[in-house]
């Protein structure tokens, strides 16, 4: 028998169970998700990720790395009565931001987020520099723009979404001078997130 100590136990390592581990692990929450199977290999229902979980997964900085996987892409569908066609659907009139549905077989999903490695630093810099960051003291803000700087260079998912979480806990003109220094190494689409968030 194993015996462990976490803050959070999460009972099930389906789509919900692991999301929600994901999401725990990155605020720096000690957590073990207990799964009774070994693998993910065994028949699962909805394997259709709506236009709504790719917009979650993007705001997670994780669709790309969905995407990236096995998948097909849904983008307009038939509705049949009796054999006979009785209306069609497009995504794009109804989610132009995410004009299409993601089919992906379960467990190539679940391994997917098992396999994350995007976030690894995050605990431990919710841990030591949020409360850092949030308060973003003068003295401070080169040397906390540099690591954050250093860390965009090496993993942009990590600093964009460590960043989005200071400026929404609480936003000042010192996070915001560190946050616009550090988006001058990220991606277009990061710095467009984050303008967004700092003009809110």
């Amino acid at each position: 028998m194993i015996r462990a100590r976490t803050s959070v136990c999460v009972v099930g390592g389906g789509p919900g169970g692991l999301m929600l581990g994901l999401l725990l692990a990155k605020r720096g929450v000690e957590v073990i998700v207990l799964e009774g199977h070994e693998t993910f290999d065994r028949e699962f229902r909805g394997e259709v990720l709506q236009p709504s979980t790719a917009h979650l997964l993007d705001e997670l900085g994780l669709l790309q790395y969905i995407l990236d996987q096995p998948h097909s892409t849904l983008t307009e569908g038939i509705v049949r009565v009796n054999g006979r066609k009785a209306g069609q659907f497009s995504f794009v009139t109804i989610v132009p931001e995410y004009p299409y549905a993601i089919w992906m077989p379960q467990p190539i999903f679940l391994q997917t987020l098992l396999k994350n490695t995007h976030f690894a630093n995050l605990p431990l810099l919710f841990e030591i520099l949020l409360e850092v960051c949030k308060a973003a003291d003068r003295r401070l803000r080169p040397d906390l723009a540099n690591l954050l700087t250093a860390l965009a260079q090496r993993s942009p998912k990590e600093a964009e979404y460590f960043l989005q979480q200071c400026l929404e806990a609480g936003s000042n003109a010192g996070l915001a001078w560190v946050t616009r220094q550090v988006m001058k190494v990220l991606p277009e689409d990061s710095r467009a997130r984050l303008r967004t968030i700092l003009k809110s």
